[in-house]
C-alpha cells in the first residue's frame, strides 16, 4: 500500500503540458453510453457512471465490473481518488458507501446525519481514510478522520454570501481542498480547511486541478488554465456538449450529449 500512495502522489504531481492540440490527441476508441459521468483512476481503469450505478472497465475494453446503486438519482456524487476505496454518497440520503477495487462493498454505510444535523450536498475522500463535506445550510467545509470524529472546519466561507451560486465540486488533492462553484470559480483551501484564494476560472458543470494547471468544461469545448503562466488553452472541441471528462498523464475520457464515451491518449512531450 505504501508504494502504491508514492505511485499516487507521482502521478498527481505529474506536470501536464497544455501545448498539445487536438489535432495531436489520439483518439483511442468511441462508443455508444447511456452514462453521464466518466472517471479514470490512477491505474487508468475507466468508471462509467449512470443514474443506476457505475462499470469498470480497462479503457476500450468492455465492462467487466459494475455496481447498482442503493438509491437510484442525478444527485450522486463518487470518488474515485483512491481506485481501492471508492467513496459513494447519496446526498438525498445522506448516505456513504465504500467499495474496493472489484466494486463490491467495503463495510457498513453511513448515515453522515448521525454525525451532522447540516444540509450536507457534497463529500470527497480525504488523507489517511478521511472525509471532506459541504454543509450548505451552514456554508462550511468540515473535515472528519476515519472514525467519523470531526478533526477541521472551515470558517464560514464568506465569498459566498448573498450570491445565488450552486456549489458542485469538491476535491482534495496536494494537500489542497477545491471548492468549485460553476460560474464563480474554484475557492481553495489548505488541508485543515483554511481559506486561500480563488481561482477564475468560469467553468460550467466540471473542473480539474493536476499541479499548476486546471481543465474545465464550457459546452462542447475542455480548456486548460496555468496558474504559473496564466496561459488558458482549448484542449478539445467536440460536436455536441461535453457532459463529463476526467484526465490523467497519458489519457483524456469525456462523455457527450449525443451519448457517446470517447478516450484520446494524450501525446508524449
Amino acid at each position: 500500500m505504501n508504494n502504491f500512495k508514492i505511485l499516487l502522489c507521482t502521478i498527481l504531481f505529474f506536470q501536464i503540458s497544455t501545448n498539445f492540440g487536438q489535432s495531436e490527441l489520439k483518439l483511442i476508441c468511441s462508443s455508444q453510453t447511456k452514462a453521464s459521468k466518466v472517471n479514470i483512476d490512477v491505474l487508468n481503469n475507466i468508471y462509467l457512471i449512470g443514474l443506476n450505478g457505475i462499470t469498470k472497465q480497462s479503457l476500450c475494453e468492455k465492462p467487466n465490473q459494475s455496481y447498482s446503486f442503493i438509491f437510484n438519482g442525478d444527485n450522486i456524487i463518487t470518488d474515485i481518488s483512491s481506485p481501492f476505496k471508492i467513496l459513494i454518497y447519496y446526498s438525498s440520503n445522506n448516505t456513504i458507501e465504500y467499495l474496493n477495487s472489484q466494486l463490491s462493498i467495503l463495510g457498513n454505510s453511513i448515515k453522515i446525519s448521525d454525525y451532522n444535523n447540516g444540509i450536507i450536498t457534497l463529500a470527497s475522500s480525504s488523507y489517511d481514510n478521511g472525509i471532506w463535506v459541504y454543509s450548505s445550510s451552514e456554508n462550511i467545509l468540515i473535515r472528519y478522520n476515519s472514525a467519523f470524529t470531526k478533526t477541521h472546519q472551515s470558517s464560514p466561507i464568506e465569498e459566498l454570501y448573498n450570491r445565488s451560486y450552486n456549489p458542485n465540486q469538491l476535491i482534495e488533492k496536494q494537500e489542497q481542498v477545491y471548492f468549485g462553484v460553476p460560474g464563480f470559480g474554484v475557492l481553495i483551501f489548505d488541508k485543515y480547511g483554511s481559506y486561500q484564494k480563488r481561482i477564475t476560472i468560469i467553468y460550467q458543470q466540471q473542473f480539474n486541478v493536476i499541479g499548476t494547471k486546471y481543465y474545465y468544461l464550457i459546452e462542447n469545448k475542455l480548456m486548460a488554465y496555468d496558474t504559473k503562466t496564466f496561459e488558458e488553452a482549448t484542449i478539445l472541441t467536440e460536436d455536441s456538449k461535453i457532459l463529463s471528462f476526467d484526465i490523467n498523464s497519458k489519457y483524456i475520457a469525456i462523455i457527450t450529449q449525443s451519448e457517446f464515451y470517447k478516450l484520446y491518449q494524450i501525446p508524449l512531450n
